[in-house]
């Protein structure tokens, strides 16, 4: 039962949004009780086999919190509570456990939304720790920041302290039902129309392996569409939800991340949930760790302080980026998906040649996102042929990427069209507002006779 599901879409979220808005539930804490309900059983139908570990996983940590707000022991406890944490994580990346959800071109772990819902409770335990959360709340309330369903899957990750107020109070504000209808809709089009239709090709066209140094390119293409739409797809509808349930405070996750200038840029425009959490739980705490300040010290001895602090940079933010691919899996290619990404970001950090490109840093941008997502979905390619074939290959072009390009062209414009910020062109248009309503019917009828016309395909991030 996904987003993009009939179920889901023509019974569960009706009923849902029907007691939710009952004019006889006007107390926001009864309306948590529904919201709550309604994520329970959101979550075991989609993953009842692994049911058990997030409730599980979600008493362990409340009651970490609350002995962490009373022990004197808060760093042996804090450390526990992340060790159990990633323990778990690993285990299930490492064994990749089959599960409902076959796609080929990633690894599977079966409980679904673990890393995403694993991310949240460290988060919370960490806060608590720091005393940004003063207290720990009730477990109803702890337990429902986790369930809540439009973002407990694949994010995007929502931070307690932001969503505290939220929980107590909600304000229903015209504005902000339209945004969330319209964020929707927008998401249910991006994954029915764009990502679905190019899922099945994408994935043929990098299994089949690559016949010209410009299909592998055209098939790179695909693959940065493909990724892009179906994870901003979600993260559109779960935040898009979670305003038509009142929640209007939530960050967006994407902000047409293709249009950056830089690798730098584009990195705080793709996944910027994944990204700020990283920043905060793992970037800062080991520039502020005691190792840090003992590595610096040794290299002082050696070099001046200005080499040292640059070393000791090198090393923190090579470890970040290296978790980082391995967030996503413990493939080699995820962990040399990191490092990929992190050389980009050093050299960008250590010259100012990229900034002085213009229109050609957009291309650059671009070509290092088209190798770094071949590498991305490497996992069942461990020789990198295909990665090979991007820049040595017997023929430079051949029939099937014109067969290609016929086929799929009005797609694969649409997708391009659709990446960037063309809309914001519109805006000062005097009838935006009611061409825009007209457009989303038009996008939502479109996704419902693609659901009809299809089979319910899982969001790519389900993996993770």
């Amino acid at each position: 039962m996904f987003f993009s599901s009939s179920i889901f879409l023509f019974f569960f979220l009706p009923l849902c949004l029907i007691l939710y808005f009952n004019p006889f539930i006007k107390n926001t804490k009864y309306k948590n009780v529904i919201l709550l309900i309604f994520s329970i059983i959101f979550y075991f139908c989609n993953s009842r086999k692994y049911f058990w570990l997030l409730c599980v996983s979600i008493l362990f940590n409340y009651f970490i919190s609350i002995i962490l707000y009373k022990t004197k022991y808060k760093k042996t406890l804090l450390f526990i509570d992340i060790g159990v944490n990633i323990f778990i994580l690993s285990y299930f990346k490492v064994l990749g456990v089959g599960s409902s959800i076959s796609n080929k071109l990633l690894p599977t772990v079966a409980p679904l939304g673990l890393a995403f819902y694993t991310f949240q409770e460290i988060s919370y335990i960490v806060d608590v720790y720091r005393k940004v959360i003063e207290k720990p709340e009730s477990i109803f309330k702890f337990a429902l920041y986790i369930f809540l369903f439009p973002q407990l899957i694949s994010g995007p990750i929502v931070r307690y302290d932001d969503i505290k107020e939220q929980l107590e109070k909600r304000h229903y504000k015209v504005n902000n039902l339209n945004q969330g209808i319209s964020q929707f809709i927008i998401g249910l089009f991006k994954k029915c129309v764009i990502a679905d239709s190019m899922a099945y090709c994408t994935e043929q066209m990098f299994l089949a392996g690559s016949s010209s140094i410009c299909y592998a390119w055209l098939t790179a293409i695909f693959l940065v569409l493909y990724l892009y739409y179906d994870f901003s797809a979600y993260s559109n509808m779960a935040i898009g939800l979670l305003k038509i349930f009142g929640f209007d405070k939530i960050k967006k996750n994407f902000d047409y991340p293709y249009a950056a200038k830089s690798i730098t840029e584009f990195w705080r425009k793709w996944n910027i949930s994944l990204g700020t959490w990283f920043n905060d739980y793992v970037l800062y705490p080991l520039c502020n760790s005691k190792i840090y300040f003992k590595i610096m010290g040794f290299l002082k001895r050696i070099f001046n302080q200005k080499w040292a602090f640059k070393i000791c940079n090198f090393i923190v933010h090579l470890v970040v980026w290296i978790l980082v691919g391995l967030w996503h899996g413990l493939g080699i290619n995820f962990c040399y998906f990191g490092i990929y990404y992190f050389v980009f970001l050093i050299i960008e950090k250590n010259f100012s040649l990229i900034k002085k490109l213009g229109f050609l840093s957009h291309i650059y941008t671009l070509i290092v996102i088209c190798v770094g997502t071949i590498i991305f979905f490497s996992f069942s390619d461990p020789s990198f042929s295909f990665f090979k074939s991007l820049f040595i290959n017997n023929n430079f072009i051949d029939n099937n990427v014109l067969l290609l390009l016929s086929g799929y062209k009005y797609l694969l414009l649409t997708a391009i069209i659709g990446a960037f910020p063309i809309t914001k062109l519109f805006h000062k248009f005097k009838y935006y507002q009611g061409l825009k309503s007209f457009i989303l019917i038009i996008m939502f009828i479109i996704s419902i006779y693609f659901i009809s016309a299809s089979s319910d395909t899982p969001f790519i991030y389900f993996n993770f």
